[in-house]
């Protein structure tokens, strides 16, 4: 299984550096399997009050992901 508080800590971090966001708190959803080329989406919910869905990706048995798409709540 993910580890969801690593992913979720990790895509914070990612969204606050890189992307300049202010994030309140990220949730990822709990039970997702290491397979690689899964995806699943967590939700993020920005410091202004917005939220925005990341789509995630698994690149490996590693459990490593990456973002596939970044986009509003209404997506």
């Amino acid at each position: 299984m993910i580890d969801t508080t690593k992913i979720e800590e990790q895509l914070e971090a990612n969204l606050r550096n890189a992307q300049k966001e202010k994030v309140e708190s990220v949730e990822c959803p709990s039970g997702q399997k290491v397979e690689k080329g899964a995806t699943f989406i967590c939700s993020v919910n920005l410091s202004d009050g917005k939220e925005q869905k990341v789509t995630l990706e698994i690149d490996d048995s590693e459990a490593d992901v990456h973002i596939t798409h970044l986009g509003g709540a209404n997506e």
